[in-house]
């Protein structure tokens, strides 16, 4: 008995010696006053921004606790990142072997502050090791080391919780409104692999984005997977007025005026050997249109994107193929197709106050291509063609029939109905070009060459033929179109549209009698063809 009690005697010292030299050993690296030195003086000098601590506690057990981590803005008195605490628990057994697992970090109630300033810079943008960054070569991260003591041991972080985290952004510009979202973030850390999901609030809908990251200490593959329920984007659509605006605003302000040579933005180089995405959304809002069962995947691999989206339209469907090399500038190749898209709710959903009725169901096919970082620079060198249909199309009261009907003096072409139309586009310098043709009960319509712009100003030149019992109502109330009939007793007539959309002006004309003209010329003067 002795024997088992001087064993058990022995082990329980060596345990408690253990105890005491790992304790030692946490308090001789992991000291309180020289913790909090070494991170605020690091985080300063990282940041280039005051860094405050409140207090710092450091154990065997219950690990390494910060609270009151602020950082602040430039101007020194306002908080940029905020931590309530930062807490992190550590394994013992791995300090004897001078490595400091961590088992669980925890980042409690953190808060980041994001503005833009009225010039277009943000505020982290000064931050020091983003201007090294940016100064090239010659502001290394070598060259920014200080003398000062690190930690001698080697770092492992397994699992990584933040909670109750907030992010206020405010735009001081009034193009974007303030936001306040909500996020936590739980991720987990092995040698090859980090992986994470961040939770959050968007206006009060909630998102999930899933994010795992390979390689990371060498070639990193970056994956990330969106998902949500609902996001509106009116909001983000706002003036500096604070007012959405309206569709003739948006035609008239589309692209504000420049003063000299546009500078080509640069597009960021990402960390990333590969990056692989996907979005999938139930619902988009933009106005009073939505755009349901959104799915977009995405592959970026050195400078090259090849991107998919397939998503739901005013009952039809649409789908894109992109194809993209971000070198400088970017260049851009766009497959789109759409199915089975009804035009009214389209039409209303996007421009609520355009005059007029346009119904029907559409389906389109189409290449586009172009070039440039930003949006103005991608609208100036868009090109394209490609083909389009119509069934069941039906023109009510749209500016365009109001102003043929008074020309005319016919109430009935106020509305117009054609069982069909077909046509294809091509798309250069701003203006789409069109060949169609229209085929209904009471009118025939044909466009051989018309465009329309960007900002919607109209060019069309359309050949008109009248059904038999319009065209007598036709000569009845204008009697010299009884001249414009043709073999059959059809009168055949050009209109010319021209101006913009909501305001167009109607010329009258006839094709068809001026080649007539010129074959019966033609023939009393021998003309050669």
């Amino acid at each position: 008995m002795r024997l088992w009690a001087k064993i058990v005697t022995g082990i329980v010292v060596l345990i408690l010696l253990a105890l005491l030299g790992l304790t030692l050993l946490v308090r001789y690296y992991l000291r309180p006053d020289r913790i909090r030195p070494l991170v605020i003086a690091r985080a300063e000098e990282a940041l280039g921004r005051k860094v405050t601590l409140s207090r710092v506690e450091v154990g065997p057990f219950k690990g390494v606790y910060l609270r009151g981590l602020v950082i602040k803005e430039a101007d020194g008195r306002t908080d940029f990142v905020r931590l309530k605490a930062l807490r992190v628990r550590f394994s013992l057994w791995p300090l004897l072997h001078r490595k400091l697992v961590f088992t669980r970090a925890e980042v409690i109630e953190p808060y980041v502050h994001l503005v833009r300033y009225r010039d277009g810079t943000f505020n982290w943008e000064s931050l020091r090791f983003l201007r090294k960054r940016a100064s090239g070569p010659g502001g290394s991260a070598a060259g920014s080391r200080t003398s000062g003591t690190a930690l001698p041991l080697a770092l492992v972080v397994p699992r990584f919780e933040v909670r109750q985290g907030l992010l206020a952004f405010e735009d001081r510009t009034g193009a974007l409104p303030r936001l306040k979202v909500p996020f936590g973030l739980r991720a987990s850390v092995s040698p090859r692999v980090l992986e994470a999901t961040l939770r959050f609030d968007l206006l009060k809908e909630p998102y999930r984005l899933d994010l795992s990251v390979r390689n990371y200490l060498s070639a990193p593959e970056l994956t990330l997977n969106l998902s949500g329920e609902k996001l509106d984007l009116n909001p983000f659509l706002r003036t500096s007025s604070g007012a959405v605006p309206s569709s003739s605003q948006a035609r008239s302000g589309a692209r504000a005026p420049s003063s000299g040579k546009r500078a080509k933005p640069a597009l960021p180089v990402l960390p990333f050997r590969k990056l692989r995405a996907q979005v999938t959304l139930r619902e988009i809002l933009y106005r009073r249109l939505a755009v349901t069962d959104l799915r977009a995947t995405a592959v970026l691999e050195g400078h090259r994107l090849i991107s998919d989206l397939r998503c739901r339209v005013a009952d039809g469907w649409v789908s894109d193929h992109l194809e993209a090399e971000l070198a400088s500038p970017p260049t851009w190749r766009l497959r789109e197709t759409g199915k089975g898209i009804r035009l009214a709710p389209l039409l209303s959903g996007l421009y609520p106050d355009l005059p007029g009725k346009v119904e029907g169901v559409a389906s389109y096919d189409g290449n586009f291509t172009a070039q440039g970082g930003s949006l103005p620079a991608i609208l100036d060198t868009l090109a394209g063609k490609g083909i389009f249909e119509v069934k069941s199309l039906q023109l009510s009261e749209i500016p365009a029939t109001q102003e043929l009907a008074r020309v005319l003096n016919l109430p009935e072409l106020r509305t117009l109905l054609f069982d069909q139309l077909r046509g294809n586009f091509r798309v250069q310098k701003c203006r789409v070009l069109l060949q169609a043709a229209l085929q209904g009960p009471a009118l025939k319509a044909r466009v051989k060459s018309g465009s329309v712009t960007f900002a919607g100003v109209l060019d069309l030149p359309v050949d008109l033929t009248f059904s038999r019992s319009l065209s007598d109502k036709l000569v009845r109330r204008l009697p010299l179109a009884a001249h414009l009939r043709d073999a059959e007793g059809r009168v055949q007539l050009t209109v010319h549209l021209r101006g913009p959309y909501r305001r167009p002006r109607v010329s009258l004309g006839s094709r068809s009698l001026e080649e007539r003209i010129r074959e019966r010329l033609r023939k009393l003067l021998h003309l050669p063809l």
